[in-house]
């Protein structure tokens, strides 16, 4: 049960585990109870008559175990009362436990995600996340900046142009002078001096993990949903002015919103159909339609 209160990362990765183990023990819970009786019915009849006396470790149990029997059969209200007693204790004792099972990993590099407005170029995008690559050079504890700008189409991990990481590298432990924290307050401070962008610091490995679990690099995700993107993003600016006041957030940012819209769909699938009429060819209207973006370009 304590690694369900688990936050963090290790809440992340041991809370299935922890449902796991709930689950387990109910299952063994009912089948101690139904099956494993019948089991022993039928399988340790004709051995249990040869068993003559108990195992030392069985006697001595019972001697705990009788005489408190008895005294719970004799007063029963006060069993019941003792362990009520015993289950209110626990629940006082709850809000004190922690809820960091390790301390924060130190992998020592920062990831710095960065986006842009939707609509910017990828020149656009590599010219705002070099301002930033040299507004952090020379940081207190950064041993060197890479920045990476959008991921291939064919990756395993696909980003869009207007995304940018700065992997940034920390010197070693023993020559550092500020600790993690510190260094991050300091990269946020200097990345208001880059207006437009909007951008999150966690690590490599965190970055990960949280992406595979929740399909963001946050910690907290608000997740709305709907088929207007209008209306979507309306309600997301909404949320992130209600978001941004709460004491203790920090990195809060709005996911762009990106797709094809229906009357898109519609016309393309129009200028397909006509050009296929024009044509009688499906290759050569697929070539023309293929052609389009290089001529707009």
């Amino acid at each position: 049960m304590p690694l369900l209160f688990l936050t963090g990362l290790e809440g992340k990765i041991l809370a299935p585990f922890a449902i796991t183990v709930v689950v387990l023990m109910a299952v063994g819970l009912v089948l101690s109870l139904t099956l494993t009786p019948a089991l022993c019915y039928t399988l340790l009849r004709k051995v249990a008559p040869r068993l003559k006396e108990d195992s030392w470790l069985a006697r001595r149990c019972e001697r705990v175990y009788e005489p408190v029997l008895r005294g719970s059969l004799r007063r029963p209200l006060l069993a019941v009362a003792a362990a009520a007693g015993i289950f209110v204790l626990s629940l006082v004792l709850l809000p004190f436990l922690g809820t960091e099972l390790l301390p924060r990993m130190d992998e020592g590099a920062l990831l710095l995600q960065m986006n842009t407005p939707t609509g910017t170029s990828l020149a656009e995008t590599d010219r705002v996340a070099s301002q930033v690559t040299k507004v952090l050079q020379g940081g207190p504890d950064i041993a060197a900046i890479i920045q990476p700008t959008g991921r291939a189409e064919g990756s395993e991990d696909p980003m869009p142009v207007t995304t940018a990481e700065h992997i940034i590298q920390l010197v070693p432990r023993d020559k550092r002078k500020h600790t993690i924290p510190e260094i991050e307050a300091w990269v946020r401070e200097q990345l208001e001096k880059v207006p437009g962008v909007s951008s999150s610091i966690t690590t490599p490995l965190n970055m990960r993990i949280d992406e595979s679990i929740s399909g963001t690099s946050a910690a907290l995700a608000l997740k709305i949903f709907g088929s207007d993107l209008d209306t979507l993003a309306q309600k997301g600016a909404d949320v992130q002015k209600v978001v941004e006041k709460i004491p203790g957030v920090v990195d809060l940012r709005l996911e762009q919103l990106e797709g094809i819209t229906a009357a898109f769909i519609v016309s393309a699938l129009l200028v397909f159909l006509l050009l296929y009429i024009a044509f009688r060819s499906i290759r050569q209207a697929l070539l023309i339609i293929a052609t389009i973006p290089l001529a707009l370009h």
